[in-house]
């Protein structure tokens, strides 16, 4: 997960940076800047994205795409000189201030269904977003009213200037630092793609600074919205492959992918089978809730194992997987994620806990919490001269697994070492 994340975020800076590069590269001639197919790969890409987004029902990756659009739209106009200049500077101080927004408001809603309540008022918002766009910037009156605010709250338009109002860097501040504080465990990437997608609203809105090169605003522009259509579908592609791949429960891949990794491996590496003990009388003492949870738990504790990528295999039972340059410290380890387990006690909530503090407290209490004690029994195997293929180390894992078992539990035991 943590090479995923790190790949995410690989990507995200490269789409940042592909644009630059190809703005200041003798290669880039105005007439490449205007072509018909470089002017429609933005809106295609974002297309793309919303569709796939629909399809696969991230409707807050499918309402942002159309943002985006309507935005990559309305800004062809404006920076194409449709527009009086005043326009441009009203334009650019709404879109910064909006895209922040509903950044937030995005990444804090739960996914939710196309055709449920929650995911239609997300399309509903986009629309209102992108009539903004399209309505409020050049209208007389806004513009007077820009005019008549502080300077130190919205700043002066410069048209060949950085142009970020006060107002709205305070709120790209405050928006960026939630996006990367706040984790969605569902979509991990999702805060830092946001984020990659504001600091290309920046420089998208400031298409006109003197600092480009003179291949024309409209043609910085049109490229800094190209990265935003490849951030975007990246986006999508990534909430598939979660959706494809990772568990909803645990957050860690299942089977699928735990395969492709045995197919990767070469002849040096180890493989451990992690399994809760003694968990259906958990479920039938306290409930599945309370399973849900211990499963969540010790899924935390796989996930960290140093030098070793944690697979959910079923039920409860985990596979960690060691690569090479930890093969001959993967019993070690293990047997540090067992004494880390077992050291960690598991505090079950009060059943008379409300779900919400309430505004008075009258008499206070001790709540009394129950405590789980919760162990797991490792086994771990090697490949050996015989018995090379990761199918049948794995089944030597598991033998191991049940030799531990049987030995009273809370144990990891060895098998298949050359």
């Amino acid at each position: 997960m943590i090479k995923r994340t790190a790949a995410t975020v690989a990507i995200s800076v490269v789409a940042l940076v592909a644009p630059v590069i190809l703005m200041v590269s003798p290669t880039f001639a105005p007439a490449i800047a205007e072509a018909g197919w470089f002017a429609a790969l933005p809106f295609v890409l974002m297309g793309v994205s919303c569709v796939l987004a629909i399809c696969f029902r991230q409707t807050r990756i499918s309402a942002l795409a159309l943002v985006w659009f309507g935005f990559t739209a309305r800004g062809v106009q404006h920076f194409g000189g449709a527009l009086p200049e005043r326009a441009v500077g009203d334009f650019v101080l709404v879109v910064l201030t909006l895209l922040p927004v509903l950044s937030l408001c995005l990444f804090l809603m739960e996914e939710r269904r196309m055709l449920s309540a929650r995911g239609i008022v997300r399309f509903y918002v986009a629309l209102v977003v992108l009539g903004i766009f399209y309505w409020l910037p050049g209208l007389n009156g806004f513009h007077s009213r820009v005019l008549s605010l502080p300077t130190w709250l919205v700043g002066r338009y410069d048209a060949g200037g950085f142009n970020l109002a006060p107002l709205s860097a305070c709120l790209f501040v405050g928006v960026g630092c939630v996006l990367l504080w706040k984790e969605r465990p569902e979509a991990p990437a999702l805060g830092r793609m946001l984020i990659a997608l504001l600091v290309v609203g920046v420089a998208a809105g400031n298409a006109a600074m003197g600092c480009w090169p003179e291949v024309g605003r409209l043609a910085v522009f049109r490229s800094l919205c190209l990265s935003a259509g490849g951030v975007l579908v990246w986006a999508v592609l990534d909430g598939a492959w979660r959706h494809a791949y990772v568990a909803a429960l645990t957050q860690l891949p299942g089977r699928r992918p735990m395969r492709q990794h045995f197919a990767s491996l070469g002849g040096e590496y180890a493989l451990a089978v992690v399994d809760i003990d003694h968990f259906k009388k958990v479920n039938d003492r306290y409930g599945h809730d309370v399973g849900d949870q211990v499963l969540r738990f010790v899924a935390g504790s796989v996930r960290s194992v140093k030098g070793g990528t944690a697979y959910r295999f079923g039920g409860e039972e985990f596979v960690v997987v060691f690569g090479r340059r930890w093969t001959e410290e993967s019993q070690a380890l293990a047997e540090t994620l067992r004494k880390q387990i077992a050291e960690r006690p598991f505090t079950l909530r009060d059943v008379s806990r409300p779900e919400r503090k309430p505004r008075k407290q009258a008499v206070v209490t001790r709540r009394k919490e129950a405590t789980i004690k919760v162990t797991v029994s490792i086994g771990i195997a090697w490949p050996t001269d015989d018995l090379p293929d990761p199918d049948e180390v794995l089944g030597l894992a598991d033998k191991a697994l049940y030799r531990a078992k049987r030995g009273g539990r809370n144990k990891v035991c060895a098998a298949g070492r050359k």
